[in-house]
């Protein structure tokens, strides 16, 4: 009986590290398997390896079962233990690694996102280049048409009335066929230049006066520009459309500012024009243009000699419709309607005279600068506007 009992407790004891044997044969493997898989292909392996080991427990389980002594239980139980520390050491090895690979790939997102970051600014930037190129594209081509050396015509028009004083310097004020910045031949219209003050190359978008017909807060083309110089009874306006092709992609243009007729209460003439310049805005009269996103200064000249009387700065973005500009900013001197000013136009004036409008609330118009309070209610006088595109070479 002492021989048969010993002869169990060897075989259990065999069994054991048999099983032993296995366990760790199968955690070598695992070990040695994972080393160079992905973190996906690891996963399916332990997995695997996991099952046979759960495998062999239940094998090794059942043989104890068959077993009569307690000796050769409790020696498998510790190959259980030691087995399956092996696996939860890989498997705390590989929780760690796949931290440090999510951390990575996080970092990897980031970087990308930034780089996406960076791309998507920098199409913006190129893309913000686009309508200048088209425009000058559309410049150099006109140019290898010849068009230059030909005089102005409806068949043969240029861009604004700055270009026409460009390539024909000596071309007089008058009436002049153009297409405005990106457009063609057939779409030409006419306006009237201004090629003497300030350098010429002035066109006229707006004439109006207080309560004109069809003129306040409309968007379409008033009138015809052979009417330029001519006072009340024949509005003028060309259409918003045709006025931002004049102006071009970059939106950024001077506006020149005069009168035919004048308040008699204020002056004895028609003694002023003044420029607004570097104005940077969407243009529209259908309402108040908003404040110039560029540094803007306003000068006054008188008529007879182009001698400045005053240079300043006035707020914009008041009014009812186009740029209207009133209040005193970047500590200028006030105008003050003439007393202000080096060369006093008019013999009146005042504090608050310090207007620039095209359009205010009421459909009037104001130029309040050195020449007195010269506004069109009541008076038979009108306010006209022109504009000219900036180039480079005006800063």
């Amino acid at each position: 009986a002492d021989g048969g009992a010993a002869e169990g407790v060897w075989r259990s004891l065999f069994a054991s590290m048999r099983t032993f044997l296995l366990l760790v044969v199968a955690g070598a493997a695992l070990c040695g398997s994972v080393s160079a898989k992905t973190t996906s292909e690891e996963l399916m392996e332990v997995q695997q390896k996991v099952m046979e080991l759960m495998g062999a427990q239940t094998a090794s389980g059942a043989m104890l079962q068959d077993q009569s002594t307690a000796h050769a239980g409790q020696g498998v139980s510790n190959a259980h233990v030691e087995a399956f520390e092996q696996i939860l050491q890989i498997l705390y090895r590989m929780r760690d690694k796949v931290k440090d690979q999510v951390e990575s790939a996080l970092e990897e997102k980031k970087t990308a996102q930034q780089s996406v970051q960076v791309l998507e600014e920098k199409v913006e930037q190129l893309s913000d280049n686009m309508p200048m190129l088209e425009t000058l594209i559309s410049m150099v081509e006109r140019m290898k048409e010849s068009r230059f050396s030909q005089p102005n015509s409806r068949e043969n028009p240029h861009t604004d009335c700055r270009e026409i004083k460009s390539v024909f310097p000596s071309s007089p004020s008058g009436t002049y066929w153009v297409t405005g910045y990106q457009a063609t031949k057939d779409k030409a219209y006419k306006v009237y230049c201004d090629m003497e003050r300030d350098g010429g190359g002035w066109t006229l978008v707006l004439k109006t006066w207080y309560q004109a017909p069809n003129m306040y807060r409309n968007r379409a083309a008033v009138g015809e520009a052979d009417d330029a110089t001519t006072g009340k009874g024949s509005p003028f306006k060309l259409s918003d459309e045709s006025i931002k092709a004049l102006i071009g992609p970059t939106n950024n243009f001077d506006v020149m500012a005069d009168q035919i007729g004048y308040n008699p209460s204020q002056s004895h003439g028609n003694y002023e024009f003044v420029v607004l310049r570097d104005y940077t805005g969407e243009w529209t009269y259908e309402k108040a243009m908003a404040p110039s996103t560029s540094p803007t200064k306003f000068q006054s000249y008188r008529s007879s000699d182009g001698e400045l009387a005053w240079s300043g700065n006035l707020k914009c973005g008041v009014g009812g419709a186009g740029i209207n500009c009133h209040n005193l900013i970047d500590n200028s001197k006030n105008p003050a309607g003439g007393n202000g000013c080096s060369i006093r136009l008019g013999y009146q004036g005042g504090a608050d005279q310090h207007h620039f409008f095209m359009g205010a609330t009421n459909s009037d118009t104001y130029l309040y600068v050195c020449n007195g309070a010269q506004h069109s209610s009541g008076n038979n006088m009108v306010h006209r506007f022109f504009l000219r595109a900036r180039s480079p070479a005006d800063e």
